[in-house]
């Protein structure tokens, strides 16, 4: 199913751990996208988070471990937390200045986009988990119509955007 989140506080919240396994999930948190003190688990379906505005709100944030093994993700907001736990290659976007509010964020692969984001609030970073990302592809970063491309490598990738 379709699930869709506004919050004034985090979008998600657990003190345990959030395990997403399909279906579509939108998130817009007023702080924090999606925040555990225990693990996030991603392991299918299509995950779109964006986070509030202030320097220390996470588009994804957890105490114990983010793991990915299936699905796409994209989530954009100032911080991150990298993932601790996947087989598949994936990036993190840093912006140099950061981005403004609704500026869309969309994600390509060798020519086909993944993914998309369009962020209610000023945003610095992108993360990007999918499994069409395969180390040797080509990532396309189109934000708001300036993009720029990256070769994958295996593992984590940091993309800067100038």
């Amino acid at each position: 199913g379709n699930v869709n989140i506004t919050s004034v506080k985090s979008g998600v919240f657990a003190h345990d751990d959030i395990s997403i396994e399909g279906g579509t999930l939108n998130v817009k948190g007023g702080t924090n996208g999606l925040k555990s003190e225990g693990t996030v688990t991603v392991k299918g379906g299509k995950t779109v988070v964006s986070s509030g505005t202030k320097k220390n709100d996470f588009s994804v944030y957890n105490l114990k471990g983010f793991v990915y093994s299936g699905g796409t993700l994209i989530a954009a907001g100032n911080q991150i937390k990298t993932v601790s736990s996947t087989a598949t290659p994936y990036a993190i976007a840093t912006i140099s200045d950061s981005a403004e509010a609704g500026k869309k964020v969309a994600v390509s692969v060798d020519g086909k986009e993944i993914a998309s984001v369009t962020p209610h609030a000023s945003f610095k970073t992108v993360i990007v988990l999918a499994p069409t990302i395969k180390e040797g592809s080509t990532m396309t970063v189109d934000i708001d119509g300036e993009k720029k491309d990256f070769t994958m490598s295996n593992g984590f990738n940091e993309l800067k955007i100038d």
